[in-house]
């Protein structure tokens, strides 16, 4: 499948803010981007440190989250939710690939983060 996939722009750091902040467990990102940042990592293996935890935070809880992923996700490419819901689990990968490749998720990652720290 060759889907035009967009950038991540200022107002999806507001929709996946949201997300998570449904997810309740506002701590758990905290601690992701802050162990990241402890380790020293280079910026590849920072992001890539970031995407995994955030990914096995959003599948623990997917059951309180999967519409808003569907439509997050959907959003990027073009497509409603429902049929990005039903998408074979090979563009799925895909997608998220390309999603990662061409954005800067360490900055992404930030900022969420930034919105979802309870003051």
């Amino acid at each position: 499948m060759n889907l035009e996939i967009r950038k991540l722009k200022t107002r999806d750091i507001f929709k996946f803010s949201k997300i998570l902040k449904k997810l309740n467990d506002k701590n758990s990102l905290q601690n992701i981007i802050k162990t990241a940042n402890e380790k020293n990592l280079e910026e590849k293996d920072r992001v890539e440190l970031y995407g995994t935890e955030i990914v096995c935070l959003l599948i623990e809880n997917l059951d309180e989250v999967e519409e808003d992923i569907y439509e997050f996700l959907a959003d990027l490419v073009g497509m409603t939710p429902e049929a990005f819901s039903n998408l074979d689990l090979s563009d799925l990968i895909e997608i998220i690939r390309k999603i990662a490749q061409e954005n800067n998720l360490s900055a992404f990652f930030a900022a969420v983060s930034k919105l979802t720290d309870s003051k």
